[in-house]
């Protein structure tokens, strides 16, 4: 017994299993977006729950397990950090919405512990102009990357974050 298959079945079975391997291939990079009060939205990854938020200034803080994520909305900059205690500095250059950002990463060592951080500076942070920092720090150095597919994310909605 000899069963025909004409070809655009063939071709229909083949893209149909091509895009269930691609689908199947592609990491589960499952997020929610984050609306900063319709100032800007970014991309935080499922599982990261809010777990601070500022007093005095627009600023929010969310974990999960032991990573911490944050972002100071308006006239703030990366000053937290002790320059003797970071191991591996590194500082980039990039842009996020159009506007001027550095991506910093270093290695923070405390007596007991050392802790991954990731910076973003969206103006220029050596000046104390910063209208929106970003930072994640976790003891898992996977966590840098996905700091910096947060930091991708971010679209400003309005001008200004102040």
């Amino acid at each position: 017994m000899h069963i025909l298959i004409s070809r655009p079945v063939i071709l229909r079975i083949g893209a149909i299993f091509l895009l269930a391997t691609a689908a199947a291939a592609q990491p589960n990079h499952r997020s929610q977006t984050i609306n900063a009060e319709g100032l800007f939205t970014f991309r935080l990854p499922i599982g990261f729950k809010q777990s601070e938020m500022g007093i005095d200034s627009f600023m929010r803080g969310y974990q999960r397990r032991s990573a911490r994520f944050i972002f100071v909305c308006g006239d703030s900059a990366s000053y937290e950090y002790e320059e003797k205690n970071m191991r591996n500095l590194r500082e980039d250059a990039i842009t996020i919405g159009g506007r001027p950002a550095t991506v910093r990463t270093f290695l923070y060592k405390f007596e007991r512990a050392s802790l991954y951080v990731t910076e973003l500076n969206v103006g220029d942070w050596r000046k104390g102009n910063v209208e929106l920092y970003m930072g994640m720090d976790s003891p898992n150095r996977g966590d840098i990357e996905i700091a910096k597919q947060i930091f991708r994310s971010v679209k400003f909605l309005k001008k200004g974050c102040a």
